[in-house]
C-alpha cells in the first residue's frame, strides 16, 4: 500500500516531536485521541479543550477528504500531534488547512493550557514552515495564519517566526510569511 511507504513516525525539534497522522490514525483520532497517542508513543494526559470532539471529528473528516483528493500532499494536509520530548506528553496539534492555493498555505494550531507560554508553538510553527518549503509536488511560496485581534500569544508566535500582519479577513487578522521553496535554492 502506497500510504504505508510514506509514513513518517515523527520529526524532532530541540524539545518537540511532531507526529503526522496517516489516514488510519486520522480516522481514529476523530473519536479517540488517547488511543492514537498510545499507538504513536505519546502520553495523552487529559484536557483536550483546545479542540472539542465535535469540531475535531468535522475537521479530521475534511482532512481525510483532502488527503484523498491530493494523496501526494499528505504531510501538508494531515494533522500533526505535538509531543514534548522530555516526558513524551501530547501537548497540542499543528497543521495546514489544505493544499496550497496560488502558492499560499494556511496554518492552524493549538496547545493544551499547561503547555502555553513556553515557546513550544513557536518551535512547531518554525518546523511546519520548513515542511511547507520542502514540498516537491506543491509549490508553497507563503504560509498564512489568521488570528483574533486579542490573541496576543498567537501574534507573538507568528512574529517570532517572521510572519507579518498584512490585513484583515472578516473578524480575523491575517498574517503571512513568504518562504522560498527548497526546490528553488
Amino acid at each position: 500500500m502506497e500510504d504505508e511507504k510514506r509514513i513518517i513516525r515523527r520529526i524532532d525539534t530541540a524539545r518537540l516531536g511532531l507526529f503526522p497522522l496517516d489516514k488510519p490514525l486520522l480516522r481514529l483520532a476523530a473519536s479517540d485521541i488517547a488511543e492514537v497517542c498510545r499507538l504513536i508513543g505519546l502520553n495523552s494526559g487529559e484536557n483536550y479543550g483546545f479542540f472539542e470532539t465535535r469540531r475535531r471529528h468535522r475537521v479530521y473528516n475534511a482532512k481525510l477528504d483532502i488527503m484523498e483528493e491530493y494523496p501526494r500532499a499528505w504531510l501538508i494536509t494531515t494533522a500533526w500531534y505535538i509531543g514534548r520530548l522530555a516526558d513524551m506528553s501530547m501537548i497540542g496539534e499543528v497543521g495546514f488547512k489544505g493544499p496550497p492555493n496560488l502558492g499560499e498555505i494556511e496554518i492552524g494550531y493549538g496547545l493544551k493550557p499547561g503547555a502555553r507560554n513556553c515557546g513550544y508553538m513557536t518551535e512547531a510553527v518554525e518546523t511546519m514552515c520548513v515542511i511547507a518549503a520542502a514540498q516537491k509536488d506543491y509549490k508553497v511560496e507563503a504560509v498564512m495564519a489568521k488570528t483574533l485581534p486579542n490573541n496576543l500569544p498567537s501574534h507573538n508566535v507568528l512574529r517570532k517566526n517572521g510572519f507579518v500582519r498584512d490585513g484583515v479577513s472578516g473578524k480575523y487578522w491575517r498574517w503571512v510569511k513568504t518562504i522560498k521553496p527548497f526546490a528553488e535554492e
